[in-house]
């Protein structure tokens, strides 16, 4: 006969069953048990919310009780089976009848068209120094490096600002004329006496002939140009005489739309004209007589843009004195452009030009003569070298020479017997 402990034994694992399914029910899970028929607190229980397993309950959660297992019932596990994913089906593609196959025309690509691609224009500064004439341009290198160390001086950050100062007032067509190199003749005046000398052994300069058209003073010279060109006197004086500049002046091209006078002193009648090809990379040039220079203060240099041999691509620097208009190009002693800085007198009535290489026939693109015209070797070597000819009038102007033919000689006439 059972006793009273053992009726309520049941009694009380049911209840505990129940209080389990009740909390379980309050989160939303249910709870299998892993015993059938009586749930226990010792075994793991999986947790279920709906149909899916969503966590394994640790039994040390909960407080330790006795187990109680109904007779005749061993415990089993409730096994739960994996669910397999469901079969993927490929389907493969209809076969394609031959009939039913067609050509595909594939658009061929166009051939690309040759691209021509321009060759860039080369600087005038680019162009090789001709043979046995780079210590000549390398003295013009050096005045053009000296101009833009000191184009602040002048009055202006830069060349650009000067620039548009002289057009903001109103003189921009001096720029134009200076600029269009077309407008200019490079030029040097002799005596008939040097013709032959010229044809012979080319221009020479005072340190080379002893002789000057000007001032002969070798000593001032170097003075002057080594103040102008920015180098120890010493070291000057001690150039080859070849390597000094020989002397002439800037004129405007008979077809220029201004004219400008010639100098008021002409250094001889006979007048040569150079290629500017064959002279601008060579060339300097000063506002006046560079000699004068010395004697307004060349005991040294004075530090300013115009106390220098100027290169002749800088040549816009003359708008400071110059001005354009009604035909006529206007020189000017001082400098007249308002914010323009100036210690020298500037002006007079040319501007002197100094070719730093050495010149002969080959340089010359015409001649021209007010007395005797050429004749004999000198003719004749004018001719060889392609020289034009020009006679120039009393008026000024030139007109082209042709030498006169020389008359057959006349066969005395013999009398019959």
């Amino acid at each position: 006969m059972k006793t009273s402990r053992q009726l309520l034994r049941p009694a009380l694992l049911l209840a505990t069953g129940l209080t389990l399914l009740a909390a379980g029910a309050a989160s939303g899970l249910t709870y299998r048990p892993v015993v059938r028929g009586v749930p226990t607190c010792r075994a793991p229980a999986i947790a279920y919310r709906g149909s899916a397993p969503v966590r394994v309950v640790d039994p040390a959660a909960f407080r330790p009780a006795p187990v109680y297992r109904a007779p005749g019932l061993a415990p089993r596990p409730v096994a739960i089976a994996p669910v397999a994913p469901a079969p993927v089906v490929a389907h493969a593609p209809e076969p394609v009848k031959a009939s039913e196959l067609r050509p595909v025309e594939v658009a061929r690509p166009e051939e690309p068209k040759p691209v021509e691609i321009a060759k860039p224009a080369v600087a005038e500064a680019a162009k090789p120094v001709p043979e046995g004439l780079e210590r000549h341009r390398s003295l013009v290198k050096s005045q053009e490096e000296r101009v833009d160390a000191l184009f602040g001086t002048t009055g202006f950050a830069s060349r650009e600002a000067f620039e548009t100062s002289v057009r903001a007032q109103g003189h921009g067509e001096v720029l134009d004329f200076l600029g269009n190199e077309k407008n200019w003749q490079f030029v040097m005046n002799k005596p008939e006496i040097r013709r032959d000398g010229i044809a012979a052994k080319g221009f020479l300069n005072q340190f080379e002939t002893g002789t000057s058209e000007g001032r002969l003073s070798p000593q001032l010279r170097n003075h002057a140009e080594s103040v102008l060109m920015g180098v120890p006197e010493a070291t000057y004086a001690a150039f080859d005489p070849a390597m000094k500049p020989r002397y002439g002046y800037l004129r405007t091209a008979p077809d220029a739309s201004a004219k400008m006078g010639p100098p008021s002193r002409s250094y001889g009648p006979d007048t040569y004209v150079f290629k500017a090809e064959k002279v601008r990379d060579f060339l300097t040039y000063t506002d006046g007589d560079s000699l004068g220079y010395c004697y307004v203060g060349c005991g040294g240099f004075n530090g300013k843009w115009d106390h220098s041999f100027l290169p002749w691509k800088d040549r816009e620097l003359l708008a400071g004195s110059l001005s354009v208009g009604a035909g006529t190009v206007t020189r000017t002693p001082l400098i007249q452009l308002p914010g323009m800085q100036s210690s020298m007198v500037h002006g007079r009535d040319y501007v002197e030009l100094q070719y730093w290489k050495p010149l002969n026939l080959d340089d010359v693109e015409s001649f021209e003569f007010s007395g005797q015209a050429p004749s004999g070797q000198f003719l004749k070597d004018l001719q060889d070298h392609g020289v034009k000819i020009f006679h120039r009038l009393s008026t000024g102007q030139a007109e082209e020479w042709t030498p006169p033919v020389a008359a057959a000689p006349v066969e005395p006439v013999r009398s019959a017997a």
